[in-house]
């Protein structure tokens, strides 16, 4: 099989995960300078099988063998939230960019040492928040903080809300202790991250209220934050067999009201909403081209700019910013924040 040329980058990715396929695997497809060229898997007859299906060229026996692969530039790494942080320390101590899913890690501590890890070596490492790149998430924000010399379309923002439910059935791992599981940490990471990016500030107050499962693994999550300009923001999220499917974003202030349903993934249809005092209610859709093409497409843009790395979105500040509500929710509701494994260990 002829090798992949050189200015193409190639994604070796870790574990046959669900969202692979969508995250990486189609827009690669789609953009002419990178390629999937690796898969390795726990079991090897899923990365086969993951491999056959996807037309991915090779199968690594094992996650270390993927990392010492020459052709494999960066790694993505969809594995469950505990193995988030040893496996992206592994990739990039074998010297690999990374795009990692959220959270990329299991606490802010966590975090912290990857960013450090990688800006020493010189190598982009980015969360896969992926919403925030959408023109969808761009227009969220236009309206809620202006753009330019412009202030906010609402005036001083006084109230937001951030929904994010679904049916998740109990067998799922995002209820397993020992795998950083909660609903917080999957489900929440956008409607803590849609608040803190619509008013562009970091909370100076949380309080929250969660609502166990299995010991210690919160299946349901309200919050209440408080950010430094005045604005309240509130998010709810939820999961279980039973939940009903339920996203959306609001906003309110003295000017208006913004509503926008499926912010988090415009690509499966949304609707955006703009009230402005005084007039008719406006409602119009934007592109559904997915969020994760333009994710891919900010990674390789970055790339080529070279270091040092600084995403807008999935970087350090943002990440590390997002841990740390995530963090401080938990403990707001009673709850620890999540463990980290040991580097290499899952």
């Amino acid at each position: 099989m002829p090798s992949i040329p050189s200015n193409i980058l190639g994604f070796g990715i870790l574990g046959a995960a669900k969202i692979a396929p969508k995250a990486l695997v189609a827009p690669c497809a789609e953009h002419p300078a990178a390629r999937v060229v690796a898969v390795a898997a726990r079991e090897p007859s899923r990365a086969r099988a993951f491999a056959d299906t996807h037309a991915i060229a090779h199968v690594s026996e094992s996650y270390e063998a993927l990392l010492a692969r020459d052709d494999v530039d960066a790694v993505y790494n969809p594995l469950p939230n505990a193995l988030h942080g040893p496996w992206t320390l592994a990739a990039l101590r074998a010297g690999k960019h990374v795009l990692c899913e959220k959270p990329l890690a299991a606490n802010a501590d966590e975090a912290l040492q990857l960013f450090d890890e990688a800006e020493r070596r010189g190598l982009l490492l980015m969360e896969a928040i992926h919403y925030p790149y959408h023109p969808v998430a761009q227009h969220l924000v236009q309206v809620c903080r202006g753009k330019g010399e412009g202030g906010s379309l609402l005036g001083p923002l006084e109230e937001l809300e951030a929904v994010f439910s679904a049916p998740i059935p109990e067998e799922d791992i995002r209820f397993d202790p020992s795998l950083a599981g909660g609903v917080t940490m999957d489900l929440g990471c956008y409607t803590l991250h849609v608040l803190r990016m619509a008013t562009g500030q970091e909370p100076e107050q949380i309080t929250a209220e969660a609502k166990q499962g299995p010991p210690g693994i919160d299946v349901r999550m309200q919050a209440e934050l408080r950010f430094p300009g005045g604005a309240v923001g509130r998010m709810r999220t939820g999961m279980g067999r039973g939940t009903p499917f339920e996203t959306v974003f609001r906003a309110r202030g003295p000017g208006g009201r913004l509503e926008v349903t499926r912010f988090q993934a415009p690509m499966i249809g949304h609707e955006i909403t703009l009230t402005l005092d005084g007039c008719e209610a406006e409602r119009q859709e934007l592109t559904r081209r997915p969020t994760f093409a333009y994710q891919l497409e900010a990674f390789l843009t970055l790339l080529e700019t070279g270091p040092p790395y600084a995403p807008t979105f999935g970087g350090r500040a943002d990440t590390l910013g997002n841990m740390q509500t995530i963090d401080r929710v938990y403990e707001a509701a009673g709850l620890p924040r999540r463990a980290a494994l040991g580097a290499g260990e899952g």
